[in-house]
């Protein structure tokens, strides 16, 4: 064989490891890119009820799911949990397209607490303990 051959055999190397090192690292990041993802899916969201009426008041469920279990059924067999006055809970703020982006955002990572207002009516709704 020839140096010139010998050359272009060197070059088409140089090449291939170029390519393979270009891909190995593009595996890597895509590999760290999703770990990430899949810790982020894991954190707890905390679900809390907030009553605007005659002054703030929070009621913070104690179960936490994580972000990936988050779904507008799971958040409503919660709410379902929830020792109340009534057979069913009745409040508006479920049925607005607000619920579904929040629920969304909790999805993608930009909010951690998912909290649904309540009118001071529908905080009554609730059997909870008077506090003192």
């Amino acid at each position: 064989m020839s140096e010139s051959n010998w050359l272009l055999l060197d070059r088409i190397g140089i090449v291939c490891g170029i390519i393979a090192f270009l891909g190995t690292a593009y595996s890597a990041f895509r590999w760290w890119r999703h770990q990430r993802r899949e810790r982020q899916l894991q954190e707890p969201v905390v679900v809390r009820l907030v009553a605007q009426a005659n002054g703030r008041r929070l009621l913070e469920l104690p179960y936490r799911p994580s972000r990936r279990t988050v779904t507008r059924a799971e958040v409503l067999g919660l709410l379902g949990m929830i020792p109340s006055r009534q057979q069913r809970f009745d409040w508006k703020w479920l049925l607005k397209p607000e619920f579904m982006r929040h629920i969304e955002e909790i999805h993608t990572g930009d909010r951690d607490v998912l909290e649904i207002p309540l009118t001071d009516e529908e905080f009554r709704q609730l059997d909870l303990p008077e506090s003192p």
